[in-house]
């Protein structure tokens, strides 16, 4: 049987933990919103905001197009090059604006976005390999 003294003091090392929890919580909101006043949110603390918003605004996107999981679908097509991400990016946020959605939407909003950044690649002077044209390439000895 503990005593009444050890009790207190499991109490109050509970009490402290979970208040030393929420005021973690709040200085990272309030760290996080200071980086949005000055406009230098970076990518985790921008959806971290998100996050934090769904509830207060009542939106809870069940599909999400990304930008990682977009290059990561591109990628299987398409060979890794230094202007792909910035491309997908773009498209991406022109998909992000024009998309309805009647089907296997996250799929084909992901084509979408690869489809314009490869037109903006052809716009741009730029030339992406296809797997399947790098895998020709590859095996005849050549380098893509």
């Amino acid at each position: 049987m503990t005593s009444p003294y050890a009790r207190y003091l499991g109490a109050l090392s509970r009490m402290l933990r979970n208040y030393r929890f929420r005021w973690r919580i709040h200085i990272e909101r309030y760290c996080r919103a200071w980086r949005y006043a000055l406009n230098a949110l970076s990518t985790e603390d921008a959806q971290r905001v998100l996050i934090d918003c769904e509830y207060r605004a009542g939106r809870y996107p069940l599909l999400t197009l990304t930008v990682d999981d977009t290059l990561e679908q591109a990628l299987e097509v398409l060979v890794d090059h230094p202007d792909l991400r910035r491309l997908i990016v773009d498209g991406c946020e022109h998909v992000s604006r024009k998309w309805q959605s009647y089907g296997d939407e996250l799929y084909a909003a992901r084509s979408r976005a690869i489809e314009l950044a490869t037109q903006y690649a052809i716009d741009e002077d730029i030339t992406f390999l296809r797997r399947d044209d790098a895998d020709v390439f590859l095996s005849h000895g050549d380098t893509p």
